[in-house]
């Protein structure tokens, strides 16, 4: 993937291949990487289930053109690293109903496609007395995306997905834990569904109310934090 964006902003026509289901993926850690306007060819369908007859027909007769197609036409001009609009963390994005914010959320992709708790600025600020780090202060870079986490978007996750406030230092060290270079965030995505996983212990855990007993995966402040965690 990164060969390909670095030749672009060099001049040098690149295409990155992917398979279905993928394409999607590559096109926003392109943007990530500086480039909004990558080059895709995607194989129809998985290689890796594919007979061998089948792969040599989908490549001669599907990727092949594909792969032209893309080397042959221009990049947009503004691809080349044009900066993305900086939003002010305390910006209001948007004012409504619950109803009317979860619509809006869920199309901005912005949530797990369930039903989430409005982000207000009450309920923000009710997490933030919880730490003493500054609101937008960078926690981490965490990729693929290479965005910025601060306790005020921590705190506004945590909010949607149902934590309580006491939550809020044990999720900014979750996400110091996973910008460690030793996670290896950026190669956490697998067709096989790997999620991240909380262990957590030590006396905080009863002001949490975390769940040390019997179903402690879907019971007490488990389910909301692994939630916000995600």
């Amino acid at each position: 993937m990164r060969p390909a964006v670095e030749a672009e902003k060099l001049g040098i026509p690149g295409v990155v291949i992917t398979t279905t289901g993928f394409t999607k993926i590559a096109r926003a850690v392109a943007k990530a990487e500086g480039m909004s306007d990558v080059r895709i060819a995607e194989y129809p369908g998985a290689v890796g289930v594919h007979a061998e007859a089948l792969v040599e027909k989908n490549v001669e007769d599907v990727l092949f053109g594909r792969i032209v197609d893309e080397l042959t036409r221009p990049v947009k001009a503004a691809a080349a690293g044009a900066a993305e609009a900086v939003r002010n963390g305390s910006e209001i994005v948007f004012e409504g109903t619950s109803e009317a914010v979860n619509e809006f959320f869920t199309k901005q992709e912005w949530t797990d496609n369930l039903p989430v708790i409005p982000p207000t600025v009450e309920k923000v600020a009710a997490f933030l007395k919880h730490t003493n780090r500054d609101p937008d202060e960078t926690i981490a870079i965490l990729a693929q995306a290479n965005l910025r986490a601060t306790p005020r978007n921590i705190a506004a996750n945590a909010v949607m997905a149902g934590c309580k406030p006491e939550t809020m230092p044990l999720l900014i060290a979750a996400v110091e834990a996973i910008a460690d270079n030793e996670y290896n965030l950026s190669n956490i995505g697998s067709t096989w569904g790997v999620l991240p996983f909380l262990l957590i212990g030590g006396p905080a855990i009863k002001s949490m109310g975390i769940d040390s007993g019997a179903h402690m995966m879907s019971q007490g402040a488990n389910p909301a934090v692994g939630r916000a965690f995600g």
